[in-house]
């Protein structure tokens, strides 16, 4: 868990050693019809519901602590590229960036997650590398100011996105199940109503009886 740390009853999967830390921690959101505008609202993860990730280099006087918010998709995302690249000696290099320009603010993120199978002619024990960088930017060029990585083997990561992938899908389940039943299909019964309800004022209004027959005879 690191040192000196209380236990953190949301942290779903973590890989120590005495030198750095890597830990995912539950910041998952039960839906509702009113979360992130630039999701579906019937997105289960539409509440800005994150997984956020913690790297802590503890090497370092003070010790450094990093972390990072990932949708859930990304996490799925990456899930399944790292367990086709393990069988594999392709390299692979995936980052995303959070700027907080847009809050006033000129501090910057970034997520990298790198795989390097060869080094020196050699396979490498720990290829993968998962980092961390926290800084501000500055006339558009981004300043590093802390960096915490964590090297891990193909086993290692590959665990600890199968953790983090279960966690999901249970998560899933026990507030989807809910939603879908008391919110959504609710909404789609009510929409279907309006429907037929338009539908039969049309019929009405089209039907023969609506109109008078002149005899000119």
């Amino acid at each position: 868990m690191g040192k000196n740390t209380k236990p953190d009853v949301s942290q779903i999967a973590f890989i120590t050693n005495q030198k750095t830390l890597i830990a995912a921690c539950d910041y998952l959101q039960p839906p509702d019809l009113n979360g992130d505008p630039d999701k579906c609202p019937a997105s289960l993860h539409a509440r800005y519901s994150r997984i956020k990730l913690i790297l802590t280099d503890f090497e370092s006087n003070p010790s450094v602590f990093l972390t990072y918010n990932l949708d859930p998709s990304e996490i799925r995302l990456l899930h399944e590229k790292i367990g086709m690249l393990t069988m594999t000696e392709r390299n692979f290099d995936w980052s995303t960036t959070k700027d907080f320009s847009s809050f006033g603010n000129n501090r910057v993120e970034v997520f990298r997650i790198t795989r390097t199978p060869m080094r020196n002619n050699q396979k490498a024990k720990y290829p993968w590398a998962i980092s961390i960088r926290a800084g501000t930017s500055e006339n558009g060029k981004f300043k590093a100011e802390h960096e915490v990585r964590k090297f891990l083997s193909d086993d290692e990561i590959q665990k600890f996105f199968i953790d983090i992938v279960a966690y999901l899908n249970v998560w899933e389940m026990t507030h989807g199940a809910p939603f879908i039943r008391n919110v959504i299909e609710p909404y789609k019964a009510e929409r279907r109503k309006g429907i037929l309800e338009k539908s039969r004022k049309a019929a009405e209004l089209s039907s023969p009886d609506d109109f008078e027959i002149y005899d000119f005879d």
